[in-house]
């Protein structure tokens, strides 16, 4: 996009970027697959920079953080695990059955009772436990990337299927009420990230 923007050529022939890529031009691939593949090639190509601060530009401007939390409903309490952070490049948010960005979000987000069948071992109680889980956001970054899932598995036909429903976007998302970084005024995972909740979303 930039070389058409700033190039001399009207159009871009793109078999060094499907080179590059080891793309299947004989396969359809989405948008979330295709995010996944060029970010980890970019992040391998710049991982080799004599400089540090263009190795680390990838998880700088993309990359943030996320736990499970697994909280216990006889004391309250939380698993081991849930203070152990992962780092992510995207959020896949699902479509089927929302209307808006944030109504998507929020299911990404929302708490899982853990019951029956489902109850986990908790430490303090020695015992095994209904609770409750879910996503916690713990830093987000300056360039947060949502991607919307809107393909699924057809198990009758074998085959892909795409959900074409219609998703309302805000101008600006306020992450204020989804991520704790955000709410508590901190950035994403680099010495990059940028402290304010807001995002334009483009």
């Amino acid at each position: 996009f930039g070389m058409l923007q700033a190039g001399p050529e009207a159009v871009v022939r793109p078999e060094g970027l499907v080179r590059a890529l080891h793309l299947n031009t004989g396969e359809q691939q989405d948008a979330q697959e295709f995010n996944t593949l060029f970010l980890n090639y970019a992040h391998a190509r710049l991982s080799a920079a004599n400089d540090a601060y263009a190795r680390e530009a990838i998880p700088r401007i993309f990359g943030g953080r996320f736990s499970y939390e697994t909280r216990c409903r006889a004391c309250g309490g939380l698993s081991e695990s849930s203070t152990r952070e992962q780092e992510f490049l995207q959020i896949e948010l699902p479509v089927r059955g929302h209307r808006s960005l944030e109504e998507a979000l929020g299911a990404y987000l929302a708490t899982e009772e853990l019951t029956g069948p489902d109850r986990v071992r908790c430490e303090a109680c020695a015992n095994r436990r209904d609770a409750s889980r879910r996503i916690v956001l713990r830093a987000l970054p300056p360039v947060l990337t949502l991607q919307l899932m809107r393909y699924s598995y057809d198990f009758e036909t074998g085959r892909k299927k795409k959900n074409t429903d219609s998703l309302t976007f805000p101008a600006t998302l306020d992450l204020a009420g989804y991520s704790e970084g955000a709410a508590a005024g901190a950035g994403g995972g680099g010495a990059g990230a940028a402290p304010a909740p807001l995002r334009q979303v483009f």
